[in-house]
């Protein structure tokens, strides 16, 4: 289950409505991970696209009811896709909300001039995900009891500086529970960490029990770059769990995008 910005959990879609299709375009695959995998959980159908041309023809061809559109991606960004998608047919009824960690106060009517019908703020939060979806669509979800209201307040800052003090392996192998998006993982690993510092641990805790999953791997990587270089935290397979398919987990990329 999922909190809700008004601190209830989201237990999924209620019955009755349409099934509702869901196209990613982000060219971050961590950041699709968390995305994708977010609103399957919570019944959705959803596509992903690495690049604003492959998102152009997922929708042709799906045609979705809703798009995320990261708005910085190479080749074609994000508003230039969604013009290209406005002028198809179905273009003007498809709901399109950007995804940015760049967009302040000030620049949002630009981003809506542009085509978009909303926008959302990297790193994800479920709770401004789901609220977002609602607004254009009027989806109605299933909701269970409320998040108490401890959890409800934000989370404290992960720090970077705390992080890098652990042990090597254990940070590998949390980035690898992180990017899986693996909650039973993440929780034993957590537990691990707070026995070594209590302070890291419960701020970890509290962004893991709200799902800011995106705010943790930021963190990770804030050390990754501060400390070795991308290859430190690959894992003990040597590959980079951030490579593998369109599972969205939380991104460096959310820095710039």
């Amino acid at each position: 289950m999922t909190p809700s910005s008004n601190g209830a959990q989201i237990a999924g879609l209620e019955p009755g409505q349409a099934e509702y299709r869901i196209l990613i375009i982000e060219d971050d695959p961590a950041n699709r991970m968390v995305l994708e995998r977010l609103l399957q959980d919570a019944g959705f159908q959803v596509r992903a696209a690495g690049d604003g041309s492959l998102g152009v023809e997922l929708f042709r061809s799906w045609r979705p009811h809703f798009i995320w559109m990261d708005l910085r991606m190479p080749l074609m960004d994000g508003i230039t896709t969604a013009r290209h998608i406005r002028a198809l047919d179905g273009g003007r009824e498809v709901r399109i909300a950007a995804v940015t960690a760049s967009v302040f106060a000030s620049q949002r009517s630009d981003v809506l001039a542009a085509g978009m019908d909303d926008f959302v703020c990297k790193p994800y939060r479920p709770g401004e995900i789901f609220d977002c979806i609602a607004r254009q669509l009027g989806v109605r979800y299933r909701r269970s009891e409320a998040v108490p209201a401890s959890l409800r307040t934000p989370a404290a800052a992960v720090s970077p500086q705390a992080l890098a003090a652990l042990p090597h392996a254990l940070l590998a192998e949390f980035r690898n529970a992180v990017v899986l998006l693996d909650r039973e993982r993440i929780t034993r690993i957590i537990g691990r960490i707070w026995e070594r510092d209590s302070e890291l641990g419960s701020a970890l805790a509290r962004s893991a029990a709200l799902l800011e999953y995106s705010a943790i791997f930021e963190a990770i990587e804030d050390c990754q770059s501060k400390s070795a270089g991308p290859a430190s935290l690959t894992g003990g397979n040597g590959a980079t769990p951030l490579a593998g398919g369109d599972v969205s987990g939380p991104a460096r990329k959310a820095h710039g995008a």
